[in-house]
Order: structure tokens, then sequence, then C-alpha cells
């Protein structure tokens, strides 16, 4: 019984960890890192809650939860939020761009070390391909 109990209790964790919005960074090796910060745009009010990873390198994925208010306000997959995400590689420092992402969905970097020689692609929480908003703001990086 204790151990249903806790298989029960794991499931419904993993679930959990399921209901989110993800970054993956699946550029080459050394290709660079991404810094990432979610926009004030559909999030919680308070600047140190929301979204942010100092340098997300290859290989690694982020995600938050849209059923927590300071990742997607208003806690459902179907909202966008908006992040800014600015390439680093070991020599240069990218512009900062904007890109929009379905509270339930992922957005997936992937290239090469070449400059510019990345793609990003952005998908809704079912799998489906999102039509996403994509530009540079120099900006952007200090909301």
């Amino acid at each position: 019984m204790k151990f249903l109990l806790c298989l029960l209790i794991c499931l419904i964790f993993c679930v959990n960890k399921l209901n989110a919005y993800c970054i993956y960074n699946h550029l080459d090796e050394n290709a660079g890192t991404f810094w990432v910060r979610q926009q004030p745009l559909n999030a919680d009010w308070n600047y140190f809650a929301r979204f942010f990873r100092e340098a997300l390198a290859p290989g690694e994925k982020a995600c938050c939860p849209y059923d927590v208010k300071s990742c997607v306000k208003p806690q459902t997959k179907e909202d966008i939020i908006f992040l800014t995400l600015r390439r680093t590689t070991g020599i240069m420092e990218y512009p900062p761009v904007v890109v929009n992402v379905p509270g339930g969905g992922w957005i997936s970097m992937k290239g090469n070390d070449q400059p510019y020689e990345f793609t990003i692609l952005v998908y809704n929480a079912d799998g489906s391909p999102f039509d996403f908003e994509y530009k540079v703001d120099h900006q952007a990086g200090y909301l």
C-alpha cells in the first residue's frame, strides 16, 4: 500500500512538471549559451519572480509551469508569453531577440558555432508548430 501511495505521489509530481513552457538549447557543443528572461507581458508583477536563466548551455533545458502565476499570469497553456533570448559564444554576444510562446508550449534553438547560423522553433502544447513572432530588440535584455 505504501508503495502505491508513493508511486501515485511521484506521478502527480511528474505530471505537474509537464504543465510548463520549456526552452531547449539544442545548439552544437560549444556553440553558445542563452540568457533567457521572461518579458513583463502576461507575467506576475514581481520582476524577481519572472522566469530567468543566466546561461542555458547546449543540451540543457529550463521550464516554468504555466499553472504558476509568475510563469503565466492567467495560468493556462494557451496564453501567450514573451521571452528574451540572448545568445553568447566565447567571443561574441548577439543582440537579444524576443520570441512568443504558448504557456504550455516550448522553444527549441538549434544550430552550430557559426555566427547567426541557428534556428528557433516554437511549438504548441500538443506538439504542433506555433506561428511565433520574432524580433531583435536591443533594449529587451534590460527589462
